[in-house]
């Protein structure tokens, strides 16, 4: 939930990191408030989150990304986790 993907402990090389490196078999549901934090010197975590999403696409990574209307991890953006692990785990044998 809101990735930190932005200049922040080299948190904004990932993105490059998922490009350059052989795909794996994962499944990413990625998460992001609309008007989450925008901070001078690290970014914003709504572009940055955007820049993954990207780079997972172009992976071909099973892939979901959800954008709220709401910050970081606000209480709309905590609403998304019963529906990210159903997503996440939707084929798992019963």
């Amino acid at each position: 939930m809101s990735g930190t993907y932005t200049n922040i402990r080299g948190g904004s090389a990932y993105p490059g990191l998922v490009r350059g490196a052989a795909r794996k078999p994962i499944r990413v549901f990625q998460q992001v408030g609309e008007h989450d934090a925008v901070r001078e010197g690290l970014g914003s975590w709504l572009d940055a989150n955007k820049n993954m999403s990207a780079a997972l696409e172009e992976k071909h990574y099973d892939h979901k990304f959800v954008i709220t209307n709401d910050t970081h991890c606000g209480v709309e953006n905590a609403a998304q986790v019963p529906e990210a692990m159903r997503w996440l785990w939707r084929d798992y044998p019963r």
